[in-house]
C-alpha cells in the first residue's frame, strides 16, 4: 500500500531522496564534553645552562581535553520524507545533490536578516549555516543535522554582533589530582599518595571563540561534534505508515482537503490498521481549515477562523471573495476580505496525539491559487 511518487509530489521532495522513506525511530543529540584537569602534583625541572644545576619547583598544571558524546538519546517519532519536506519547504534548505563524501545533502547558507516589525525592528540577526548529510543504510537511513555553533542572541533577545561571542552550551567535568610532593635540593623529587577527584558533569555556557581557540578546530569540526542524528528505519508499507501528506483540491469556488497516507488517499486505505511511527496503531485524525486573512480571531492558531472537522466529516467548503470576512457553518460558505492577504491552510492531526502531533499541512493563496507545502 504505497504510492511513493504521489508522496514525493505532495511533500515537494526531490525524487532522488525517495530512498529515505521510512519511520524515524531514534534521535541522538551530541554535545561537547570539556574535561579540565588541575594537576597539583606537577613539578617543573629547570637546568642552569652554565652550571648544569637542576632546580625543581611545584607548579600547578591545568589542561583541557575535549570529546563529543551523546547527551541525549530518545525514542523519536516521525517519517523520513516528512522531516526532509519540512527542512526544504518550511526552513528553506536546498537539496545540493551528493557531496564530496558521497552523501546526499541539504544545505542552507548563513545570512543576515533585518527585522522590520515588532520589538526588535531595526535589529539585524546573523543566522548560521546548516548542512544535513543523508546516509542510506542497510536497514534504513541516518540523517545528520549539523549547524555552525552558537546562539545568535543575548538573554534579552537582541543580536550578538560578533559571531565568536555566540554562546554554546557544553558539559564540563573538573578533575583534580592531589598528592604529596617531596623536592630535594639537587632537583630530584618524589610524588606519593596521589589521588584524583572527578566532579559530575555540569552544563556551562562558553563562547564559540573560546571553543575554537582551546580545541584548535575549525567551525566545521566544531559543528560536527555537536550534531543531532536521526535514525530512519525501513518498514513494510503493508503494515506500517511510512509517510503522511495532504492536498487541497479546487473545483470552481469549492475546495476540498485530502489526506494521504503512504501516498494513497486515506479514503482508499485501511489506515487505522497500520502501525504509526511511535509503535502504535495509527489513530483517527482531526482535520482543520485555517484562514489567515489579516485579522486574528483564533489566538490558538493565530488565524482569522479555524474550522475543525472529524475524519469522517466532509470538509468541502465554498470560498468566495468579498469586502469582509465571514463564515457560515450552515451553508459552509467562507468569505474572505479580498483587500487583505488571504491564505487558506488545510491540516490534519492524529487524535489522540500519543505523545506527539503527527500530521501534515498544505496552504493555498486564495488570490493567486498557488499551493505550498508547509
Amino acid at each position: 500500500m504505497q504510492n511513493i511518487e504521489k508522496a514525493l509530489e505532495l511533500l515537494n521532495v526531490p525524487a532522488e531522496l525517495s530512498m529515505f522513506n521510512g519511520q524515524l525511530q531514534k534521535k541522538t543529540t551530541y554535545q561537547i564534553v570539556e574535561t579540565i584537569t588541575t594537576d597539583r602534583t606537577n613539578v617543573e625541572v629547570t637546568t642552569d645552562p652554565v652550571t648544569g644545576k637542576q632546580t625543581a619547583r611545584r607548579v600547578t598544571k591545568i589542561t583541557r581535553e575535549y570529546a563529543s558524546a551523546p547527551s541525549r538519546i530518545e525514542k523519536f517519532g516521525g517519517y523520513g520524507l516528512n522531516v526532509i519536506s519540512g527542512w526544504i519547504n518550511g526552513f528553506g534548505y536546498d537539496y545540493v545533490g551528493v557531496n564530496a563524501e558521497g552523501k546526499d545533502e541539504l544545505f542552507r547558507d548563513e545570512e543576515d536578516k533585518l527585522v522590520t516589525e515588532g520589538d526588535f525592528a531595526g535589529q539585524t540577526f546573523h543566522f548560521n549555516w546548516v548542512r544535513i548529510p543523508l546516509i542510506k543504510t542497510d536497514s534504513g537511513a541516518i540523517m545528520e543535522f549539523i549547524w555552525d555553533q552558537g546562539r545568535n542572541t543575548n538573554s534579552a533577545g537582541f543580536p550578538i554582533a560578533n559571531e565568536l561571542d555566540f554562546p554554546v552550551t557544553i558539559q564540563r567535568i573538573q578533575k583534580v589530582i592531589s598528592g604529596t610532593v617531596s623536592i630535594k635540593a639537587n632537583g630530584t623529587y618524589t610524588v606519593s599518595n596521589v589521588s584524583t577527584t572527578t566532579s559530575r558533569p555540569t552544563s556551562v555556557s562558553v563562547t564559540k571563540g573560546y571553543l575554537l581557540q582551546n580545541m584548535s578546530v575549525d567551525e566545521n569540526e566544531l559543528a560536527e561534534m555537536c550534531k543531532v542524528v536521526f535514525e530512519v528505519k525501513d518498514q513494510d508499507d503493508e503494515t506500517h505508515v511510512e509517510n503522511l501528506a495532504c492536498d487541497i483540491v479546487v473545483t470552481g469556488d469549492k475546495v476540498k482537503g485530502d489526506v494521504y497516507i503512504n501516498g494513497i488517499d486515506s479514503e482508499n486505505i485501511p489506515y487505522t490498521t497500520l502501525i504509526a511511527s511511535m509503535g502504535l496503531k495509527f489513530p483517527q485524525f482531526v482535520q482543520r481549515w485555517h484562514l489567515y486573512n489579516g485579522v486574528v480571531n483564533n489566538s490558538v492558531y493565530g488565524s482569522t477562523v479555524t474550522i475543525q472537522l472529524s475524519a469522517s466529516e466532509s470538509n468541502e467548503i465554498q470560498v468566495v471573495a468579498g469586502d469582509s470576512f465571514s463564515w457560515n457553518p450552515t451553508t459552509k460558505v467562507l468569505t474572505y476580505d479580498q483587500s487583505k492577504p488571504a491564505d487558506l491552510w488545510y491540516t490534519f492531526e492524529c487524535l489522540p496525539a500519543q505523545g506527539k502531533n503527527e500530521g501534515a499541512q498544505v496552504a493555498i493563496d486564495l488570490k493567486t491559487g498557488l499551493k505550498k507545502v508547509l
